[in-house]
């Protein structure tokens, strides 16, 4: 029996390894991981392009805050103001910069992953129709081993109908 289905008949866990397959395979034959390849690796080009982009931009940024700070008068409330909106600002970019680059690190990891591993959707097809073809076999056996029963049982009934011509031929030969 399967693991996982103890109390299962042996058929009905098979059942489910093929259904198991069926998805499985299905899954990535839909996910083509080989033309998808081609796609994450834009990407992962377009995220190495943009990180270096918003490196050069918070340089700049940084400059010109610095330089908006050093101008300003700072007993004006407008520049106190102003000064605690860009700290906001800041604060805020500072998140988005954060979740940014947890998200590109994710999906860089991911990626690798993804183009190290050969695609599964071959070798899942292939267990799955050695699944099918085992699952017929196992039906096959089922049915020749009734079949044998049943041959097994009409050859004890002709070796004793055998058994009783034998007596029955024997009484007829005394009583002569």
């Amino acid at each position: 029996m399967a693991s996982g289905g103890a109390d299962r008949p042996a058929g009905d866990a098979h059942a489910g390894v093929h259904a198991d397959l069926s998805a499985a395979a299905r899954c990535w034959a839909q996910l083509d991981l080989e033309s998808l390849r081609p796609r994450l690796d834009e990407e992962g080009l377009k995220i190495a392009e943009y990180q270096e982009e918003a490196v050069a931009n918070r340089r700049k940024l940084a400059e010109s805050t610095k330089e908006f700070r050093r101008t300003i008068d700072k007993d004006n409330a407008v520049a106190k103001a102003c000064g605690n909106l860009l700290r906001q600002y800041q604060e805020e970019i500072d998140r988005l910069t954060k979740r940014s680059k947890h998200g590109e690190v994710a999906f860089l990891h991911l990626y690798q992953k993804l183009f190290e591993a050969p695609d599964p959707a071959p070798a899942l097809a292939a267990a799955f129709e050695t699944a099918s073809h085992a699952t017929d076999l196992e039906a096959q056996c089922r049915r020749l081993a009734l079949e044998l029963a049943e041959y097994k049982a009409e050859s004890t009934l002709l070796k004793n109908q055998d058994h009783t011509i034998r007596k029955l031929e024997d009484k007829v030969g005394v009583c002569r």
